[in-house]
């Protein structure tokens, strides 16, 4: 491949990148990261990365990602009313150890919320509360590296308990901390649109929450986590480092929250 840099070390493994028309503008250009035996042979296996334009910076540069990437595991969801006494509370089942746990809530009041579990995670509000128009708050919550195992996630409210409650429990693993937050709503049906934020690294994990008083639809681009209650979770792994932002269609008013998270 003319026009190409190997790369070779004492651990056995090369690096190779065709930058044939790499300024010219052709969307075709990609990047083959392989894995050499000691003999010398690239390993042909699913275990090479290909990566194309959406891998290279603005100034050429060739970011080929984590080598973990952030994935989604697994994910739960409960509404609570009034008359639902006690301890508001939903079970995480078979959480592997070193992932992140991230929590989104709507309560109709203006407690404020916390967010605890039985293990002693630190569960920290990287987005919110916001206020909606009509009259609710949001949050979003994330504890990262959790023991992992059964865990019982709960929401306690400081105030007037308020008449309904939700609570979405994402699972992701992969996550290596918390980057950048944004918000905003709308008080009227139309699209939502997080406002944009600039992530730092490769692969981050885009994490959008959306609420409304009738029924929310996916953003372009987004892969849907859940819709309970009528709302919505949705998420993204970007690309480079660059701005991005989240959206998604309400019908009535309504309110998005986007948090980006960095890989390990």
């Amino acid at each position: 491949m003319a026009g190409g840099i190997v790369i070779a070390g004492s651990m056995a493994c090369s690096l190779f990148v065709d930058l044939d028309g790499l300024n010219s503008g052709v969307d075709t250009d990609a990047a083959l990261i392989e894995a050499s035996t000691t003999d010398g042979l690239a390993d042909t296996s699913s275990d090479a990365i290909n990566a194309t334009d959406s891998n290279l910076g603005s100034d050429g540069s060739f970011d080929a990602g984590p080598l973990t990437p952030i994935e989604f595991v697994q994910g739960s969801a409960v509404a609570f009313g009034s008359s639902d006494a006690g301890t508001m509370a939903i079970t995480i089942t078979a959480a592997q150890p070193g992932d992140t746990l991230i929590v989104a809530t709507v309560n109709d009041g203006t407690a404020t919320a916390q967010i605890t579990d039985d293990h002693g995670d630190l569960f920290t509000a990287v987005n919110g509360p916001y206020g909606a128009p009509h009259g609710v708050r949001d949050y979003i919550f994330a504890a990262i590296d959790v023991p992992g195992g059964a865990q019982l996630v709960t929401i306690s409210l400081t105030g007037s308990r308020p008449n309904y409650v939700e609570l979405y429990v994402m699972e992701y693993s992969g996550i290596g901390s918390f980057d950048v937050g944004s918000a905003n709503l709308i008080d009227a049906a139309g699209t939502l649109e997080s406002g944009t934020v600039m992530t730092k690294a490769a692969g981050e994990l885009l994490f959008a929450w959306s609420e409304c008083q009738g029924t929310v639809g996916l953003g372009f681009g987004f892969t849907s986590r859940s819709t309970a209650s009528g709302d919505l979770i949705e998420d993204k792994i970007a690309g480079a480092p660059g701005v991005y932002e989240a959206t998604s269609t309400t019908n009535a008013a309504g309110e998005i929250l986007l948090a980006a998270f960095g890989p390990k």
